[in-house]
């Protein structure tokens, strides 16, 4: 089971490394499942942003302390085009996920 303290001690580490414009938590936690494991993160960036790299530097250097991660970072743009989508995980992450973080 995860504690809320250890989503919010990832959620700095994301901003830190990546400062992204939102974060949106979904998944399994964001539904409010017991005996969750992993977090799922939607992490939408400004437009002119390298979402490689940065996907890299959130994998390099996010301390996970035994948590699986699952990190989607996209542009906002890509967040426009497939918002409305109900195939895209962007669709899903926005209609039934958490915002944890507007810049």
């Amino acid at each position: 089971m995860l504690h809320e303290s250890k989503v919010k001690n990832i959620l700095s580490q994301v901003i830190a490394l990546a400062n992204p414009r939102r974060v949106v938590l979904f998944g399994s936690l964001a539904r409010g499942q017991k005996n969750v494991n992993d977090v799922d993160l939607l992490i939408i960036v400004a437009d002119d942003a390298d979402v490689r790299e940065i996907s890299a530097r959130l994998q390099r250097g996010i301390r996970r302390g035994g948590i699986a991660l699952d990190l989607l970072v996209v542009t906002e743009s890509v967040v426009a085009e497939r918002a409305g989508d109900p195939s895209s995980v962007v669709f899903y992450a926005l209609n039934e996920g958490k915002e944890l973080h507007v810049a």
